[in-house]
């Protein structure tokens, strides 16, 4: 096997022919050796891979939080980050879980508004945690402590895949021996879907490590063109774009004032792969659908690009591969929207098609979904979709429908 990153049984990484770090590394010193991101960056992924490997125990209480930090401490001081020195306990106020004084020490340069940063990130992973039991208890009909297991796996694999991400600019290098890293399970579906020249909508969600799935088909030969979501962090932004268009995929930012759709659909004219993430909430406008046992928004997108340009739909998933070593893209066969005439029913139907199809493959692999993500942000009495249905229509989703979530409840107001 050519240069390359791969992970071993204890969840540390290995790092092969990387000329200045042949050997095995821990989490912290790779991403501050060998990629020099910046502070803040190093200091968030420390402490998410820090509970990765089961080094935060959080314990909520009627006044707050405990988090023990000891052993996350000592990987940062071995890593040597010098964001902040924090004291070896970060311990419950009385006063509601705020952090006291007293266990907080020699802040770096005297900012105390990133120990408050601290604050909102360990509140947000605890906020993000919840949520993920949550849908894996109702999406997969399992018990708490079933799910407090594969959330844990998925917390691992999310993990790997930070890592594996600053790893992109060698990936791009290792072009020839891809298929070490990113292999296609059947090529033959796309360079058949390919054949027609009206482009090809892939279907996906945020299965395994996402941005190595456009990597890989780039990088395999494939133009690959995707709609981005613009972050709040254009630093960030910056960095995620740039190792995207180094694996020669195209991306068009939401925000531009509609720029995006018009360069989406130059792409397919182009015979592109346009990936539609579609397990993300499609606010307001969305498609009402089964989805994980809850009614949800499912983003137009797929089925509209495929409509318009009678384009055929091929599943494109990615997962990790057992053993560690690199992942498989899963390409599943072509179909396509079935027009009968009926927009809205068509619409329906086969919006709700391709969600059993991503569900299904959901099911097949759950530790390498992003449970946590705000799956179900908009409620159903706000899907304007839904809404407009008759009586009798709304009793196809009565399954999807629960006391803590249905027209008036639960989702964003």
């Amino acid at each position: 096997m050519g240069d390359g990153i791969y992970w071993n049984n204890t969840g540390d990484p290995a790092v092969l022919g990387c000329r200045r770090y042949n050997r095995r590394l821990r989490f912290g010193l790779l991403l501050r050796q060998c990629h020099g991101v910046h502070g803040l960056l190093v200091f968030a992924f420390g402490l998410l891979l820090g509970m990765l490997g089961q080094r935060i125990r959080e314990q909520i209480t009627g006044y707050g939080r405990l988090i023990v930090f000891r052993h996350w401490l000592r990987d940062i001081q071995r890593a040597k980050f010098k964001l902040v020195d924090l004291a070896s306990n970060i311990i419950r106020a009385e006063d509601g879980g705020r952090l006291a004084g007293p266990q907080i020490k020699n802040i770096v340069d005297g900012h105390i508004r990133r120990i408050r940063l601290l604050r909102c990130f360990v509140n947000r992973i605890a906020k993000q945690r919840n949520r993920g039991l949550e849908q894996i208890m109702t999406g997969l009909k399992v018990s708490r402590p079933e799910a407090e297991k594969l959330l844990q796996k998925v917390y691992e694999n999310i993990g790997m895949s930070a890592m594996e991400m600053m790893y992109m600019p060698r990936l791009c290098k290792e072009k020839a021996h891809i298929d070490d890293f990113v292999k296609i399970d059947h090529p033959e579906y796309l360079e058949e879907a390919y054949a027609e020249k009206k482009g090809i909508v892939g279907l996906t969600a945020h299965m395994g490590n996402w941005e190595w799935l456009g990597a890989g088909l780039a990088l395999h030969g494939y133009d690959t063109s995707a709609i981005g979501k613009k972050q709040a962090d254009d630093a960030l932004m910056r960095i995620i774009n740039d190792y995207r268009t180094m694996a020669g995929q195209h991306i068009y930012l939401t925000g531009t004032g509609g720029y995006e759709m018009i360069a989406a659909a130059r792409s397919m004219k182009k015979n592109h792969i346009l990936g539609f993430l579609s397990d993300k909430d499609g606010n307001k406008v969305g498609v009402p659908v089964l989805f994980m046992n809850k009614v949800f928004s499912f983003p137009q997108g797929p089925a509209v690009f495929a409509r318009k340009f009678k384009a055929p739909i091929i599943p494109l998933f990615i997962v990790r591969n057992e053993n560690g070593k690199g992942h498989t893209i899963c390409v599943g066969k072509k179909f396509y929207y079935e027009d009968t005439g009926d927009e809205e029913g068509d619409l329906l139907r086969n919006s709700q098609k391709m969600a059993t199809m991503m569900e299904d493959f959901i099911k097949a692999h759950p530790a390498d979904w992003l449970w946590f993500q705000h799956l179900f942000w908009t409620r159903p009495g706000k899907i304007k979709m839904y809404m407009d249905l008759s009586e009798e229509e709304k009793k196809r989703f009565a399954s999807g429908i629960y006391d803590n979530w249905n027209e008036t409840k639960g989702g964003k107001e």
